[in-house]
């Protein structure tokens, strides 16, 4: 029997220690520091009721012999780890969405656990959120006036070890709950127990509404702790020590997790575009937009040659596209250049059409090849690091059983990197990793294909108090084909929208010196030109972004009527 301390650390916040308790030819258990306590006192009652026992007596010698105080009811649930959801979020009128890590015994992360939490009613004094000069709680009846109450939502577990992937279930304990909240996953009546069907993702669809007296106590709880839940599950039955460790659709199972970690460092963003003209009513109203087979940017906009214009850009997040906390404040700066003249090619030579014309939209692909070659750079250390491992295991003469269960999971990380690899270097369509052909039909005057923008941000990024340099520009090098700096004119912006990250910025169009933007384009020519906006972000970090969108104009004569 070995008994050893496990202490999880996250900056200088200790969460509970845990004890684990191993047995020969037994399953391991995590006892907490009073259920050791309580085992202590039944072993030496045990001990002592064993040396009182008359030594001729067959009976009780048996009885001893089965009373073992190592026996524990959940002794077949194994502990995949612990997830800490912080509660910082609470004193916020936000709701906090977040596929938090399950770190396990050995610190590494054995899945996530996607949750919900949210202050549902109760008012916090907003000293209290900057921590200084808060209320006092020392009033008792105040106290019981004061109430909390938060939801905690578990949606579902990914990721997780195939080897404990059998019903999963989780455990936790709020505040000064007495009683544990047991969680129970989903069961899908047309799944059979019998499956080999990997289930590296388990449903639960747990929602549990809380109130807590708020006290100072509470407080201090929210600023600095966290609500650990607990995930557990049961080894699949079978004489082998890994029955899914070669099983490739097993490998393959948790590669398509990879689609909800990249979902947790990816975010969405529209740029929208609309150029305004003076009307007879003396407002700016949008131009139209005519579609052409010929144009991947969205459309071309039918501009009235002599008209006072505006460009207005508008930056939003697309919701359900990723879980990366990122916030817009404003847009900074607006400008537009780089003209360049196409003829729209015959039927005659389609191959030669689609080679040229297909560079003249938005995308471009230099961060998706910086993003491959540090992904790829992470694989490849990870990868020497387990064949570090694997040789140490594999020259090893007396193999404990802690040693195999150990190169099993090291042999099934081996194998899943490989198809890592392959996943990063060619996604597949629809799998969310940067890189893979969209599976989607945009809206009409949207963009097909989607750039990726490499943020490449450190730890120290995230937070500003401890780091005096603002970061780099994000995207401020992903330019686009034919882009040139000097051929930009930054615009003066005339209008911020409330509430929206939206602007307008004054356009002349003749400072381009380009004739088909001011006397007009001939039938058989596209005007493309790129926009370029810089955006103010408040999350992930304190920083600016880059954006650019090219665009297709066609200047056309306005009608004179001669009497």
């Amino acid at each position: 029997m070995d008994v050893s301390a496990i202490v999880l650390q996250r900056g200088a916040i200790l969460s509970e220690p845990a004890i684990q308790v191993r047995r020969k030819g037994k399953g391991k258990q995590i006892w907490s520091l009073e259920k050791l306590e309580n085992r202590l006192v039944d072993m030496r009652d045990l001990y002592q009721e064993w040396k009182d026992c008359e030594e001729d007596n067959p009976v009780m010698r048996a009885y001893f012999r089965r009373a073992d105080p190592f026996y524990d009811e959940q002794e077949n649930h194994s502990l995949i780890g612990v997830a800490n959801v912080f509660l910082e979020c609470l004193f916020y009128d936000v709701k906090l969405q977040y596929a938090v890590p399950i770190i396990n015994q050995k610190g590494e992360v054995s899945g996530r656990l996607h949750v919900e939490v949210v202050r549902v009613s109760g008012e916090i004094d907003e000293r209290l959120v900057g921590g200084e000069d808060g209320p006092d709680y020392s009033n008792e009846n105040d106290t019981q006036e004061r109430k909390l109450v938060c939801r905690i939502k578990i949606l579902q577990a990914t990721g997780l070890p195939q080897h404990l992937s059998n019903f999963v279930f989780c455990k936790y304990t709020f505040w000064d709950q007495l009683e544990p909240v047991v969680v129970a996953p989903e069961v899908d009546p047309s799944l059979s127990s019998t499956s080999k069907e990997p289930r590296c993702m388990v449903v639960f669809d747990h929602c549990n509404e809380v109130s807590v007296s708020i006290s100072e106590d509470f407080m201090e709880h929210l600023y600095d702790g966290a609500l650990a839940i607990e995930v557990y599950g049961h080894k699949q039955s079978g004489d082998r020590k890994n029955p899914a460790l070669w099983d490739l659709g097993i490998i393959q199972a948790k590669t398509r997790s990879l689609r909800d970690r990249w979902s947790e460092v990816t975010r969405k963003v529209e740029l929208w575009v609309q150029i305004l003209e003076l009307n007879e009513n003396g407002e700016y109203c949008p131009v139209e937009v005519t579609p052409a087979k010929d144009v991947c940017t969205g459309g071309i906009f039918q501009l009235r040659q002599g008209q006072s214009r505006r460009i207005q850009v508008e930056v939003k997040s697309v919701q359900e596209s990723g879980t990366l906390p990122l916030m817009e404040e404003s847009i900074l700066s607006v400008g537009i250049g780089c003209v360049q003249i196409k003829r729209v090619r015959s039927l005659k030579g389609p191959e030669i059409y689609q080679e040229e014309e297909d560079e003249m939209d938005s995308y471009q692909d230099r961060d998706l090849e910086r993003l491959r070659r540090k992904w790829l750079c992470a694989l490849t250390k990870r990868q020497e690091y387990l064949d570090q491992q694997l040789q140490k295991l594999d020259g090893k003469p007396d193999k404990t059983e802690d040693d195999a269960e150990r190169e099993a999971q090291l042999l099934e990380m081996r194998l899943t990197l490989t198809e890592e690899r392959n996943a990063v270097m060619v996604p597949s369509a629809g799998s969310g990793i940067p890189g893979a052909p969209a599976e989607w039909t945009p809206v009409p005057g949207m963009e097909t294909h989607i750039p990726v923008i490499f943020l490449d941000l450190s730890a120290d990024d995230f937070s500003s108090q401890d780091n005096l340099d603002d970061p780099e520009a994000g995207g401020w090098d992903a330019t686009l084909v034919a882009e040139e700096e000097e051929e930009f004119f930054e615009l003066q912006i005339v209008k911020h929208h409330d509430s929206e990250v939206k602007a307008e910025a004054s356009w002349d169009s003749t400072v381009h010196d380009c004739i088909q933007l001011s006397k007009g384009t001939a039938a058989d020519e596209r005007v493309y030109l790129i926009v370029r906006v810089t955006v103010q972000l408040s999350h992930p970090a304190e920083m600016q972004l880059v954006l650019r969108k090219r665009i297709c104009v066609n200047v056309y004569g306005r009608q004179v009527y001669l009497l």
